[in-house]
Formats: structure tokens, sequence, C-alpha cells
């Protein structure tokens, strides 16, 4: 793709203030490939001064979409020059160029060095109660989650680098992979199987069909600042936090008539789907959780005694020998390997298949609920089909796969009571799918 100079009037701060600061929207939005490099005429000075970005598209003038709605928002780039220019209409005015594309490391400034970046699938969260929030701190959670929200939306997709310092920017309480799962579990993004590489979910809604918020809408998926303005134009349409702040808001649309709900939205020029029933939907899809096994990553190359492993004995990790034997393992680098090794999570936490002789890798609670299926237990729920709430142990939280199922019934994540996960909305017909695929052991309850 040709490459050619989008210029600005800049002033007000300095060229190395503006340089670091692009250089920040262009790892926080993945642009290194569009906006390679910055220019700076020589001798310039924080009164005002021209600056050239560097722009790969298709088309010399023509600025790609994503840029267009990121970048060229800040307010800090100052007046736009009209006409695209090329390397030779600017040689002679500017000096050696400030490289913004490799992880923000720019040529004459430096960085601080980032934060490390944590294992994705590391999402165990050690809380076995839920502790109680303030109100004030649950609103500042739920805007850094739809702060979060909205960035995922205006940039689409990225990889896992830039999304867990984005969230570190907003300041977010949670671990980085407990805020991935939330994410998930909620239809806002998905992620490659290895979970290197994300993209936001397409717009789409479903209705509610049990519980307190039975006959509304939920919208899940993309949802820029734009979009929500318009919905709240047509005032029908409620934010409610997650408890205590654990993801966005979730939004719920007022409309007991699908077709005038697919009307207004149309009349706002957003392409939305409409989903029946997102939770039972994918309830049906799913295969049975041995099944399910096979679907499951297989990491190559492992050599099990090139650690100390650990074997999940159904309450714990206990160190043991690998023999070859099924079950749920962490494995830890020996004690030569490190100095500090009690300050360490294990470098793999990975289920070995006995019968395949593979090494699989999913989300830690999916895991975990495989090894005690795997050696013939069953996962005791209760029910309350007054409530249409479903309780499922602490100990026993399902694969994300299939407590998606769950949360998308209502759009809301489960809240912790006596040890128990609470999921609204829940339909009989949802827990008839999953009893099956998941050898539940249903428990009729009042106060479940």
């Amino acid at each position: 793709m040709p490459r050619w100079y989008k210029g600005f009037r800049c002033g007000g701060s300095k060229p190395e203030v503006l340089v670091k600061q692009i250089a920040e929207y262009v790892t926080r939005y993945d642009l290194g490939h569009l906006v390679p490099v910055v220019r700076i005429e020589k001798r310039a000075k924080p009164s005002g001064y021209y600056l050239f970005l560097a722009i790969e598209s298709a088309e010399v003038g023509q600025i790609p979409e994503r840029v267009q709605s990121t970048l060229l928002q800040s307010k800090s780039l100052g007046q736009a020059l009209d006409q695209p220019f090329t390397f030779d209409d600017i040689r002679p005015m500017v000096g050696a160029e400030h490289s913004v594309h490799d992880n923000v490391r720019l040529i004459p400034y430096v960085r601080t060095a980032p934060s490390p970046i944590v294992d994705p699938f590391d999402e165990r969260d050690e809380r076995t109660t839920q502790q109680n929030t303030p109100n004030d701190e649950t609103d500042i959670r739920t805007q850094q989650y739809d702060r979060l929200l909205g960035w995922l939306s205006a940039v689409g997709q990225g990889n896992w680098q830039a999304l867990q310092q984005t969230w570190q920017l907003l300041g977010g309480k949670e671990r980085a992979p407990q805020m991935l799962r939330h994410l998930r579990l909620l239809g806002h993004i998905e992620t490659t199987a290895d979970r290197k590489r994300w993209a936001v979910a397409p717009s789409a809604i479903f209705p509610i069909t049990h519980g307190e918020q039975a006959g509304h809408w939920v919208l899940c998926g993309q949802r820029d600042t734009k979009f929500l303005l318009k919905l709240q134009n047509l005032r029908k349409m409620t934010f409610v936090p997650q408890m205590h702040g654990d993801g966005p808001a979730t939004i719920y649309l007022h409309s007991r008539d699908p077709e005038r709900t697919i009307a207004l939205l149309h009349s706002i020029n957003h392409l939305v789907r409409q989903e029946e029933q997102a939770g039972l939907h994918l309830a049906r899809l799913l295969p049975p959780l041995n099944q399910w096994k096979l679907s499951l990553e297989s990491l190559q190359g492992i050599r099990p005694h090139a650690y100390c492993a650990k074997i999940f004995n159904g309450q714990t990790f206990i160190e043991e020998s690998f023999r070859g034997k099924r079950g749920l393992y962490e494995l830890w680098p020996l004690a030569e390997h490190t100095v500090k090794q009690t300050a360490l999570r294990p470098e793999y936490t990975l289920y070995y298949d006995e019968d395949t002789q593979r090494w699989l890798r999913a989300d830690w609670y999916g895991l975990r609920f495989l090894a005690r299926y795997e050696a013939g237990q069953s996962c005791p729920v209760q029910y309350g089909s007054t409530t249409s709430q479903l309780a499922v142990p602490l100990e026993w939280r399902w694969p994300e796969l299939y407590e998606r199922a769950l949360v998308l019934a209502s759009g809301r994540l489960p809240h912790r009571q006596s040890g128990w996960l609470i999921y609204d909305g829940v339909g009989r017909e949802l827990v008839d799918t999953l009893r099956d695929k998941l050898q539940l052991d249903v428990e009729e309850s009042f106060y479940a």
C-alpha cells in the first residue's frame, strides 16, 4: 500500500509529548500497520509547529476508518491540513522520523517498561465469598467496564497485550483474565482458541423470558458512544449495573413488541442482530462434555518431567510425579530454574487426556469441572422454578461456554451467596437441556 502523509498545525504541547500520545493511541487501538511513523517540522517550537502522520492506505488521501474514528479524534493533533502530502513534498521541512508502530518504542524518547503480560487462561478468582461493595465503588467499576467496552467497540479487534494494557490504563480492579472471562460470558467479545487475539461481537438483542426482567430485551456486543446516545434519545432503555460492578452495565430495551423493537433500531441506522432466547439457543448447540473435551486445544511439546508436577485431587493440587495418569495438572518450574518459586504461579495448568495422550488447554474452571466429571462425579445444582434461579456450587463452576448459556438467559453475571453462584432468568427448558450434557444432579429448591 502507498504511504502518504496527513499534516497538522499543532501547538500548546511539546513535540515529544505529542509524539508519545500518538504512540499510545497507536498501541491502544492496534494501528501500527496503518500509522507507522510521525515526522515533525525542524526546529519545532511548542507555540506552533507542523506534524505529519504517515498513513498506509489503498489510495493516497484515503484515511482508514479505524484511524479516523480513534487517533484523529484526539484534540491534541490540532488543525488538520486539507491536502495529502508525499515524502518529497515535506522532505525539506521535517527532521528524522519517529517510530510509533513498534509497541510504542519511540526512537528519540524513552518509555517506562510496561507491566508484564499475564496468562489469559489464569482466570482463577481466589475469593470464596462475594464482598460487599459500596455503591460509589460499584459505579466506578461499572464505568471502567463501560469505557472498556466502548474502546473495544471502536477498535473492533486487537491482541491480548493491548487489551490488558488498556484495562490497566482504565484502572481496572479485577485481574485481566477475570475481566476477559466476564466480557466473554456476557457475549461482548470473542477470542481465538489461544486467547492471543480478540474481536468485539456484533450488536445483538435477545428477549428475556423468565425472571423479573421477562418481556424485556438485552443488548450485547458492540455498543459505541454514538449508538448509545441514539438509543438514549429513544427513551426506551435502562442501564442496570452488574452486581458489584463486575462487568459492563446490562442494557435493557423496553418493548414487548419484537417488530417495534427492530423498527426502532433500524430507525437509528445501526445494524443489530435479533436472537431468540440466546442462552437456550446456545445450550441446544453445545455438545456433551466428553465431546467438548475432544474439541479443546492440544499443546504440543509439553515435557512434564521438566517441571514439578502437581495433580488436582478434587480439592487442591498435590505434588505427584507424572506417570501418564489422566487429570488436571499444574506444571511448576523446577527449583533450579527459578530463585523465587514460591512467588510464582504455575507455568501451565493443563488437563492430561490419558486415552489420546494429549495435554489440553481451556478455561481454568472448565478443566476443573472436566477433572471431576471424568472422575465420575456429578455437579449438584438447585433450581427454583418459582424464582427462575439456578444455584451452582462455587467449587463446581462450569466451563465458560456452558456458563455463558446461563448468563445470556438474563444478561447478568451470577452473584455469590453462601458458597453458591446464583443465576437469574433461568427457565426449566434451559436446565433440562444442560442436565444430561453436564451430568447435573438437579434438586428442586424454593430458595435457589
